[in-house]
């Protein structure tokens, strides 16, 4: 491939894979609770995913401190990792963004003890 070639291919593939999705199960606390969704399934989810979260930054960074991966990756593989990345500071910052959520499922955490 040609560089510019390597380029188009880069960003079609990091905008295909990684395009901003707009909206989240969890941007309305009140939708959550109004749901026909059992709130502890609706809980389970965004618990699910703040671990998945936790385990791609430790998985990431895993591989980037070991030389030999690094070395090894194109820039590509750079760029999805970075964008991997942004996604989830972006997830983690709406997250905390949401008090009404937090504070729910602490006290969701609370009543099934």
């Amino acid at each position: 491939m040609f560089p510019s070639e390597v380029d188009l291919h880069t960003k079609s593939m990091i905008e295909h894979n990684y395009d901003e999705e707009e909206g989240s199960d969890y941007d309305n606390v009140s939708d959550i609770l109004n749901s026909n969704i059992p709130r502890t399934q609706e809980f389970n989810e965004i618990i699910i995913n703040c671990l998945l979260q936790i385990l791609l930054i430790d998985t990431i960074s895993e591989l980037l401190n070991n030389v030999t991966v690094y070395e090894s990756m194109s820039i590509v593989h750079l760029l999805i990792i970075c964008g991997c990345l942004e996604r989830s500071y972006l997830f983690a910052q709406k997250f905390n963004d949401n008090k009404d959520l937090r504070v729910a499922l602490w006290k969701m955490g609370e009543y099934s003890k």
